[in-house]
């Protein structure tokens, strides 16, 4: 592109990146030469958690009971005021949260509980 390019050669250059790149994190996907965003809705941030979010499952560790759903990472980080490199740990070696939480991107506790080959440490705990 050329140093004296137009405002508008300039977006439709941008809209060209926009489409060929398919880029994740650029949240509007039409090029625009204002520069401005409106803020999303919060009924908008939780459709999208919805749609978009990983559930993560919470269980009693001593006997595998299903205690909550959080909608995805973002909505445990923020109704339970976790860090991110916390929940990470727990799902990735199996760490405890608060030594007694299990969490997991698994679904039912049927599951979990039908292919345990026996006990299993976590930790200073042990689930049978």
């Amino acid at each position: 592109m050329d140093i004296e390019s137009s405002l508008d050669q300039v977006v439709v250059l941008e809209q060209h990146f926009i489409d060929t790149l398919k880029p994740n994190l650029n949240v509007d996907l039409v090029a625009a030469s204002s520069g401005h965003h409106e803020p999303m809705s919060q009924e908008i941030r939780d459709k999208l958690r919805k749609e978009r979010g990983i559930p993560i499952f919470m269980y009693d560790s001593e006997t595998l009971t299903l205690l909550y759903i959080f909608e995805s990472k973002q909505h445990m980080y923020s109704s339970i005021s976790t860090h991110h490199k916390t929940l990470n740990d727990c799902l990735d070696l199996g760490t405890l949260y608060l030594d007694y939480f299990f969490l997991s991107l698994l679904g039912p506790p049927p599951r979990l509980a039908k292919h345990r080959r026996g006990p299993h440490k976590f930790g200073s705990r042990q689930l049978c």
